[in-house]
């Protein structure tokens, strides 16, 4: 008579086991990196939030402000790089500082006041 051996059951429940733990791991490490990139894109966000109301500052200035300001100046977390692109046109371009990559840019018109007619 033949002899059965035992503990196919076992290997094989060890087998699923080790399979689940490695779907798990794998779970969990996709759970963080999705985490470390939500936190990474919320600091993205709140530091265009921030550039965006220092924008709006120059996007508000008058043409003299403007001219004064011609340059590059460093303005709280940022670069802030203005040039004349025109006789009525003002480049503004909000960088960062670490690798001088544009983060906002606009161009602002403010046409030179006109002198009254003489009678």
């Amino acid at each position: 008579m033949a002899r059965v051996r035992g503990g196919s059951a076992l290997v094989e429940v060890l087998a699923a086991l080790t399979i689940l733990a490695i779907a798990g791991v794998g779970c969990i490490v996709a759970a963080r990196q999705g985490l470390g990139t939500m936190r990474t894109m919320r600091r993205a966000d709140q530091n265009v939030a921030a550039a965006s109301r220092l924008m709006n500052e120059f996007a508000l200035a008058s043409r003299d402000a403007l001219a004064s300001s011609l340059g590059t100046q460093r303005i709280s977390y940022w670069n802030v790089h203005i040039e004349s692109s025109g006789a009525d046109l003002y480049a503004v371009s909000i960088l960062d500082t670490l690798t001088g990559a544009p983060l906002l840019e606009t161009i602002v018109y403010r046409p030179a006041p006109h002198a009254p007619d003489a009678p």
